[in-house]
């Protein structure tokens, strides 16, 4: 079997198992159908430079000892996940907003977090390790979409959340 092919027989394969199919058949919907024009992008992006602050101001003007800390454990985490995102089977986006997410965690000191999307993991580890600090037994419930290409779709989701911050986190995989 050819290399290029392979990708592709993973996809089906995956797609044809009863719980993918209608995530696929939903997601390929909503990339058909909800497509911006140029003028409609341009008017949302002249509202944002409008409204907007930037998140330094945003989140020192809230606590500037826990957006330091906020940083410190972004910097951490950036500096532990190169590696592993190097041997991980498929590539990831960024670490988005992770520091944000650690912020408002430790701020707000929820008992329950929900998220969808967890792709490598950077926003987990975030809610993980800021509820950790909390102190408080917050869970994390988080659910991702598997990576059809791979050979083992689910192997790599939430690689850089470390182990032992998994205690409280249910990860489902759909």
């Amino acid at each position: 079997m050819s290399l290029s092919l392979f990708p592709l027989l993973n996809i089906a394969k995956n797609t044809i198992r009863r719980k993918n199919l209608v995530t696929v058949f939903n997601k390929s919907i909503s990339h058909l159908t909800e497509r911006q024009t140029a003028a409609q992008k341009q008017e949302i992006l002249d509202w944002y430079d409008r409204e907007s602050i930037s998140l330094e101001d945003l989140a020192t003007g809230l606590s500037q000892a826990l957006w330091s800390e906020a940083k410190g454990f972004g910097d951490t985490l950036a500096a532990n996940a190169s590696g592993a995102l190097r041997r991980a089977h498929t590539s990831f986006g960024g670490g988005g907003v992770h520091r944000l997410l650690f912020f408002l965690t430790r701020l707000r000191h929820p008992m329950t977090v929900v998220e969808t999307g967890v792709a490598a993991g950077w926003s987990s580890a975030a809610f993980l390790e800021a509820l950790e600090r909390n102190g408080d037994g917050g869970r994390l419930f988080s659910s991702d979409f598997p990576y059809l290409r791979q050979k083992n779709p689910t192997a790599d989701i939430g690689l850089l959340v470390p182990k032992p911050l998994r205690a409280n986190w249910r990860l489902e995989s759909v």
